[in-house]
């Protein structure tokens, strides 16, 4: 099975690295990067987790079983693991009521992440929080705003990042948080806008639309992943909070036209019935400043190449797609 846009091996030293949230769509990317490089990674998942992205990699992986929530469990794979490197993608997923799926998935695991660190000590720490903690704005989001999130997953996110953040300052906690925005590309699941557009126009089914306006900051995974490695090795990212994005927001029916230009015209689009969410906005976009100054670095994938190496994915993978 091919692996889209796989870099040349770093020349960073070799680790031992932990993923958090590694049965997930960033992390399925990054895993395959890493263990490209030659690092020894270790997974850890909640038991049940649907391992579709990893099924190929089972024999390159040591897994480890646990929820985040359970302080013990997080112990134990931090025990074995012994890393070098962890980065934390795990993140709650749940109906946007559920109090109890956010608080436990991404506070409390929070606080059991650093309670491992403070036990293992690890080199860094690189922690991908979200655009949805900064709330809606109308100008770029930028990493020093005042935080103020329009929903419960937001807000817990950025309690997380606070956590964090406080480790780092009365702990020396080496972390740098990742404030990623709109990630797409291979191993997106199908029941998201992207894929789900992709899959119409190549099936010629319906796709039905939210309201016109609303805007994305748009980047691709392999950059996701770049610009996580790059923060890891750079020393100067230790403590900060940096967006990882484009900067550049994209409406949704632009999008949609753009992928039904590269699927022939197939698709049927069921115009503006979808339901708007609360963290759906006419303007969300990234300031992209610091990540410039501190990575050195851009995002080089343009929102058509990695449309089309996501399409050129899902017609090679269609029969793999899961809807998370």
């Amino acid at each position: 099975m091919t692996t889209p846009l796989l870099r040349p091996a770093s020349t960073i030293p070799l680790r031992r690295v932990l993923i958090t949230g590694a049965s997930g769509f960033v992390a399925a990317s990054l895993i395959r990067r890493l263990l490209n490089d030659g690092h020894e990674v270790h997974a850890l998942v909640r038991a049940g987790s649907d391992l579709w992205r990893l099924a190929e990699l089972r024999d390159r992986l040591t897994f480890h079983t646990a929820d985040l929530a359970d302080a013990a469990g997080v112990n134990v794979a931090f025990q074995a693991a012994k890393p070098e490197w962890v980065f934390h993608l795990a993140t709650a997923r749940g109906e946007p009521d559920d109090f109890d799926v956010f608080l436990h998935g991404n506070i409390i695991g929070a606080a059991n992440l650093i309670s491992g660190c403070r036990r293992y000590r690890p080199d860094r720490l690189i922690v991908f929080g979200s655009s949805l903690e900064y709330g809606h704005r109308d100008l770029p989001l930028r990493e020093d705003m005042a935080l103020a999130p329009s929903s419960l997953h937001g807000s817990t996110k950025a309690c997380a990042s606070l956590l964090f953040q406080q480790a780092h300052r009365s702990e020396g906690l080496p972390v740098t948080v990742l404030r990623l925005f709109s990630v797409f590309g291979p191993w997106e699941g199908s029941a998201r806008l992207l894929p789900k557009a992709i899959l119409a126009g190549l099936e010629g089914r319906d796709l039905h639309l939210t309201p016109p306006g609303i805007r994305r900051d748009y980047v691709f995974v392999d950059d996701v992943v770049e610009a996580s490695l790059l923060a890891v090795a750079t020393e100067a990212t230790t403590g900060e909070i940096i967006n990882v994005g484009t900067g550049i927001q994209t409406t949704n029916e632009d999008l949609v036209a753009a992928i039904d230009r590269l699927t022939n015209g197939r698709m049927r689009i069921v115009a503006y019935d979808y339901p708007v969410h609360d963290t759906d906005a006419n303007h969300w976009v990234g300031d992209m400043r610091k990540c410039r100054a501190l990575l050195k670095w851009t995002p080089p994938t343009t929102l058509g190449e990695g449309l089309r190496t996501t399409l050129d994915w899902i017609q090679q993978h269609r029969h793999l797609l899961r809807y998370a």
